[in-house]
């Protein structure tokens, strides 16, 4: 998240949350940098989140334990695996191949002959969600979610929230005042639109209704 690196304020070790959820904060942005860093920069990134990580409270070996493990874990999704390949069942006929792939150590899945439904072009909405207006929420690590709705792309305005984080703007949003006053992690990547809706009155009261949803399961 860049406005957290910006800022370098996450969840302070002496906050009165669960460890579980210190940890998650640990975990998420070592999980981040060993998945999008260059193999090159990927150690620089790790030690700075570990410096960061100390001057916000945290003990070095549990730092290292959890950035260690993070990493660790990323590099084996990354290890290829024996290859594989898939081609229809045909009775008689795909046993035989898959017995001299295996010799090969090539895993074999079988998969149903083509239909005229798959050879269609989908008919579903294949705009990315990011680009419609609506209705959204943004978890925090405090538990609490935020719930905000938006006339331009949805994408657009968690940029906006971003900013307004990174430069202390509170003022723009209760989300912001949140983030600035609490220093809590603002979960931005697990953000999403709720509700997709053009229409700024129907917007606002799914809004509302969301609001009110989510009081009443407190």
């Amino acid at each position: 998240m860049v406005f957290q690196h910006d800022i370098d304020k996450y969840l302070h070790s002496n906050s009165h949350h669960h460890p579980k959820q210190k940890v998650v904060v640990i975990k998420t942005l070592a999980t981040r940098a060993s998945r999008i860093s260059d193999p090159e920069h990927l150690e620089e990134e790790l030690n700075h989140l570990y410096k960061v990580f100390i001057n916000n409270g945290y003990h070095k070996n549990i730092i290292q334990k959890i950035i260690k493990e993070s990493s660790t874990n990323i590099q084996k999704r990354k290890t290829p695996e024996n290859p594989r390949i898939s081609f229809p069942y045909i009775k008689g006929t795909t046993h035989k191949i898959a017995r001299i792939l295996s010799k090969h150590n090539i895993m074999v899945a079988f998969t149903p002959p083509n239909t005229i439904k798959n050879m269609l072009d989908s008919a579903k909405d294949l705009i990315d969600p990011k680009n419609h207006k609506g209705v959204y929420s943004v978890p925090c690590s405090c538990g609490k979610v935020y719930i905000g709705e938006t006339g331009r792309s949805f994408g657009i305005r968690l940029k906006e929230h971003i900013n307004d984080i990174a430069r202390n703007r509170s003022e723009k949003s209760s989300l912001a005042e949140h983030a600035c006053s609490s220093s809590h992690y603002i979960c931005m990547e697990q953000a999403k639109l709720i509700h997709k809706e053009d229409h700024y009155l129907k917007r606002r009261v799914k809004k509302q209704l969301k609001l009110k949803n989510l009081q009443q399961h407190e």
